[in-house]
């Protein structure tokens, strides 16, 4: 996959330039994206882990030389010393930048995302699959906090190791990485560095309902749970959001518990973008 020639490269300088060094997302719209990619729209679809981090690459490399080149500037022409010393500090770091694709297209239907099969498609293709629906936005839960990476030190040797967890799934070191040391013991560096933690919010979002359709009248609207980071969250109950995102499943409780049902589970979607219509007008 080649998608960052120096045209494409062009148009994330345009949106990166004027970004602030704090700023830790860039917000980029579909169909702005696909034009310039030919083979993007498919390959988000199907492999989207792969292209968002493609994305982050390019526009964090891009953003930090964008940083540097205005903090040189700042060090040869300074203001005063509290300017030159601001700028030597701040580069030392390093900046990355997360690009958030909005509007993502063609929408989807809520009925076709969870029926048995999408014409000759079955259900289980979709799982992991990027998609786009809309819907109204019913119940917008309260943000809970997830552990992307925690670092564990050995209670024995000490030695430290930084373990990174899928979709937030706690586990613990298996062995130590210290030489000769055979200890499984470990205890959690909530206060390092290399300790991430986001918070999350589900969000529930129910089909929009064609009134004039005689197989929709009387009937019960489909509802998806989405899963999204809460600095992504701009919706509220009420509004008709779209929603962008990788279809993904998950345990029911009744599977957790009983170990020989193995057929029970429950789609969810992995938010990428969720995005009020109104903005998107």
């Amino acid at each position: 996959m080649v998608y960052f020639l120096p045209n494409r490269k062009t148009y994330f300088t345009e949106l990166i330039k004027d970004l602030s060094l704090g700023c830790k997302r860039v917000h980029v719209k579909f169909r702005e994206l696909a034009p310039i990619c030919k083979s993007f729209v498919q390959d988000l679809q199907d492999r989207p882990k792969m292209v968002l981090n493609a994305f982050n690459v390019v526009a964090s490399e891009i953003f930090h030389e964008l940083k540097l080149a205005n903090l040189r500037g700042i060090l040869e022409h300074p203001i005063d010393e509290r300017d030159q010393e601001y700028a030597k500090e701040m580069m030392e770091k390093i900046y990355t930048l997360r690009v958030v694709v909005e509007a993502v297209e063609p929408l989807l239907l809520l009925c076709n995302i969870r029926a048995n099969k999408i014409g000759k498609l079955k259900k289980l293709d979709l799982i992991g699959k990027m998609v786009g629906f809309k819907g109204n936005v019913v119940r917008v839960g309260l943000p809970r906090p997830i552990v992307k990476t925690l670092e564990f030190s050995c209670d024995k040797c000490k030695a430290k190791q930084v373990l990174k967890f899928e979709e937030g799934k706690y586990s613990q070191p298996t062995k130590c990485i210290g030489f000769e040391c055979r200890s499984r013991s470990f205890s959690a560096e909530r206060q390092s560095e290399n300790t991430v933690t986001y918070d999350s919010q589900r969000i529930r979002v129910q089909e929009i309902l064609d009134d004039e359709d005689e197989y929709d009248a009387g009937r019960v609207p489909r509802v998806m749970d989405v899963e999204i980071e809460t600095e992504l969250v701009d919706v509220n109950p009420g509004d008709i959001a779209h929603v962008s995102g990788i279809i993904k499943v998950s345990p029911t409780e009744e599977v957790k518990f009983n170990k020989n049902d193995s057929t029970m589970f429950t789609l969810y979607v992995e938010g990428i973008s969720i995005v009020s219509s109104k903005v998107l007008e």
